[in-house]
């Protein structure tokens, strides 16, 4: 307590109240500060010698009131929320890799490699119908792309997959079907592989990746998937027909073609069946690209 929480005669309160005006402001601020009930340590008597009277001072300690007592329990709080670190963001790459997984990844490349010959394709000059020589090419090709996929299957195998011969034949044989039972026409069996290569692989990619709202008529297949199956699948197969076609048929024509059988093919693939779904695209895609080219141009 200091000297004017003290009961004093007249005279001594007028003194007491005179040491309180000719004291600085930061002692004028201590005493009334510790008159405060939030004085949460005692004050130690120390003796003047000049009055001869006992008066109390605040210990170093002791100049910590409830107020001050709420403010530096905030403060590490507030320190740790501002000093808090954000973990980094993860890249696209990561991202891809934990949602679709390595082995997925690289059958996805399996997948795709295919898709490239209609490129080979128009690199070599050849007319309709396609030659023995180019039809040889085109075996060969799709044997070696087999035997590869064969070879390496065991890197690229799903958990518990159980369908390696009739994910590779049905790949293999429904582009090499069309081929021959359509020689002169052979952008419906370019339009079947890139249907197969990069409408089927996105959709695998694509819902891994992406994720989303799952299809109400099977659970397994996302709308991103599908979606992806269509828009890929219609615009590879557009383009390969298109770039096939001899003589060459309008833009118009290939993407109804490509886009009727990009769409009919989608919609089969997100079916549950116990058919694997290379053969299931095949023949369907196949189908759908003959009855088009036939509705328009006439086979």
């Amino acid at each position: 307590m200091s000297d004017l929480g003290r009961i004093h005669p007249p005279s001594s309160r007028k003194r007491a109240h005179a040491r309180f005006q000719n004291s600085s402001g930061i002692e004028q601020i201590f005493k009334l500060l510790f008159r405060h009930r939030g004085v949460k340590r005692t004050m130690k008597p120390t003796l003047n010698s000049a009055r001869g009277t006992s008066e109390f001072h605040p210990t170093d300690d002791s100049l910590v009131s409830d107020t001050s007592v709420a403010v530096l329990e905030a403060q590490p709080q507030a320190k740790s929320s501002t000093t808090s670190t954000t973990a980094p963001p993860i890249g696209w790459k990561q991202l891809l890799v934990e949602r679709v997984g390595i082995t997925e990844l690289k059958r996805r490349v399996w997948h795709f490699v295919p898709g490239l010959l209609p490129v080979v394709s128009c690199l070599y000059p050849h007319k309709d119908p396609i030659s023995v020589t180019f039809q040889w090419i085109a075996v060969g090709l799709i044997t070696g792309l087999s035997i590869a996929i064969a070879v390496r299957y065991k890197t690229i195998v799903r958990r518990g997959e159980t369908t390696k011969i009739s994910s590779i034949l049905g790949y293999s044989l429904s582009i090499f079907g069309t081929l021959m039972l359509f020689p002169a026409h052979a952008e419906l069996a370019m339009a079947v592989t890139v249907i197969l290569a990069f409408g089927d692989g996105s959709a695998t990619l694509c819902g891994l990746a992406l994720r989303g709202p799952r299809l109400p008529w099977n659970v397994d297949k996302r709308w991103s998937g599908l979606v992806a199956f269509v828009t890929v699948g219609a615009t590879a197969a557009t383009l390969a027909y298109w770039g096939e076609s001899q003589p060459a048929a309008s833009f118009a024509v290939a993407a109804l073609c490509g886009c009727s059988a990009a769409l009919v093919a989608g919609i089969v693939e997100s079916l549950p069946s116990k058919i694997n779904d290379n053969i299931r695209v095949g023949v369907v895609s196949a189908a759908v690209l003959a009855l088009m080219h036939h509705l328009t141009i006439g086979l």
